[in-house]
């Protein structure tokens, strides 16, 4: 009986500690919970990402332009030649906007709204990091073999840097995302903090998604093992105009800026503003995946039916899209 009786006070003890120690898990998780994010770390690590991209070193685009030679020169593989061109314009695009948001984001006031997007800039930004690194240690392995080894091995390789360029191609999408919510809302009395910086980052991240989107459909018609090679790339007319649009409206345009300054702009983005609603359209992608052409000559082929439009919202976001013209 005394036996059972130690046995029992034993297993309460035990009870007692174990929630003890449950209690005091639960605690530091609400405390660290509460604790504010750093927003300082987002801009530093967007700084780092910034100056430390894809393509951003000498270094790394001398080996770039070794790495395109050497597979462009095989003539099997030289079908490749327009992807990987247009991946260097895509890294050189996204560079663009990282040091974009890397401007902006300093001056962003540390509130409720920036902290909200704290984590996805963050998380993105560093998962952009890894996948820069294996860009960078496919394309090296690849400048550094013999050319006279089997073009099946080189073609490999290609597969597995558009596979880890996809996915950094996402991770700074995500990134943007966080960047141009964290920014809206967050930049205060400046210029910046209008209706055209809204419109404009959000419709970069639409032409981003376009971009991404068909290039998944690229990646699954060409992959490691196939016998048959379905490869069919179209994507050319996608990049062209997200490099465009990034050109146009942060490069060198000038809208966000003058937003306030000028009426003529700011009652473009209005009229602009009023597609989300009148069309049931959350963005542009719809319009953007439909774009032919190039520079000025850009077209977009959606149409919409029994759509009232009074105004002719959708012809006004169509010449925005095209530059303003």
């Amino acid at each position: 009986m005394s036996d059972k009786g130690y046995s029992t006070g034993g297993a309460k003890k035990w009870l007692i500690i174990i929630g003890g120690v449950v209690f005091v898990a639960v605690l530091v998780v609400i405390i660290l919970m509460a604790i504010p994010p750093n927003t300082y770390n987002a801009v530093e690590t967007l700084y780092r990402t910034a100056n430390s991209s894809f393509l951003v070193s000498e270094s790394e685009r001398k080996e770039y332009v070794n790495y395109e030679k050497k597979i462009t020169d095989l003539p099997e593989l030289n079908y490749y030649s327009d992807e990987i061109a247009d991946m260097r314009t895509l890294a050189q695009t996204v560079n663009q906007m990282l040091d974009f948001y890397s401007n902006q984001l300093v001056f962003a006031d540390s509130n409720k709204n920036l902290k909200k997007n704290y984590k996805v800039i963050k998380n993105n930004l560093n998962k952009a990091n890894e996948h820069k690194e294996k860009i960078s240690d496919f394309i090296t392995e690849v400048t550094e073999t013999e050319e006279n080894t089997a073009f099946t091995y080189f073609r490999s390789m290609v597969i597995e840097i558009r596979e880890e360029f996809i996915a950094w191609l996402k991770a700074n999408a995500s990134a943007f995302v966080g960047l141009s919510n964290g920014c809206v809302g967050s930049l205060g009395k400046t210029v910046e903090n209008n209706t055209a910086f809204k419109i404009i980052t959000s419709t970069i991240n639409d032409a981003l998604n376009v971009v991404i989107s068909e290039y998944d459909t690229v990646a699954e018609s060409d992959m490691v093992g196939d016998i048959a090679n379905d490869y069919d790339y179209k994507l050319s007319p996608k990049v062209d105009y997200f490099k465009f649009v990034v050109s146009t409206y942060i490069q060198y345009g000038h809208d966000i800026n003058e937003y306030y300054f000028d009426k003529t702009i700011s009652d473009k983005y209005e009229l602009v503003a009023k597609f989300y609603d009148l069309y049931q359209e959350p963005n542009f992608e719809n319009i953007i995946s439909t774009v032919k052409g190039s520079g000025e000559a850009f077209t977009f082929e959606k149409t919409y039916e029994n759509v009232i439009d009074e105004e002719n919202v959708l012809d006004a976001v169509k010449a925005f899209l095209k530059g303003g013209k």
